[in-house]
Order: structure tokens, then sequence, then C-alpha cells
């Protein structure tokens, strides 16, 4: 079972099709499910060594203390824990961790040249 996190002022409406819920103003909480990530991210190298999932935020927290001890101080090394609607969502939002330093690259350009 997924722990909950309590929003208030809103009231569940319904699910949307990507199982994402859909909320509108009121006077009851609804809960929306997360799911907690570690990601150990090599930022030399461009890519994701480490993507592990938890249950709860505490556990999450825990293995990132225990992985931050397991790379000591090493700078090229980031290591997180993020909470997330599902891991789609968390691609969605940290998404640079998911990508290879070309492909980034290549993200980033062009954005560049957009902007440009």
């Amino acid at each position: 079972m997924r722990p909950r996190l309590t929003l208030w002022p809103l009231r569940l409406r319904a699910r949307s099709s990507n199982g994402l819920v859909r909320a509108h103003r009121g006077n009851e909480p609804y809960h929306l499910a997360m799911t907690h990530f570690l990601l150990v991210y090599d930022r030399r190298a461009g890519r994701l060594l480490q993507q592990r999932e938890f249950a709860t935020d505490a556990d999450a927290l825990a293995a990132r203390f225990a992985t931050e001890a397991e790379y000591g101080v090493q700078q090229n090394v980031e290591i997180l824990a993020i909470s997330a609607a599902s891991e789609a969502e968390l691609r969605k939002s940290h998404g640079r961790y998911f990508l290879s330093s070309q492909a980034l690259g290549e993200r980033l350009v062009g954005a560049e040249r957009s902007a440009a």
C-alpha cells in the first residue's frame, strides 16, 4: 500500500486517462498516492547509475543517506530522493536524469535555437 499525501482544500473529482487525479475546490481533502524514488546520476558520464522505488519517503531518504555514505564525497555523482505520482511523471519533471549526455546536449541546442 502506497502512502498518501493529503491535500487541502481540494476534493477528488475523477481520475484522468493518465491516472492522475483531477480535483476542484472544496472543503474535504483528497489523497494523491505518491511513489518515492532514489536516483544516482553520474554527471561526468551523463548517465543514471541507479534507480530504486520505495513505498515511503522515509525509506527513500534512508536509502539516500546510505548511498551518500557509500559514494562518499564525489562531486560528479548526484544522489536524489524524489517523490512523484508515477515513474512517467518523474521522467517528465526530471527528464535530464534519464537522457544520455548526447541526447541532453541535443535538447539544449534545440532549446537555444527555439529561443533565438
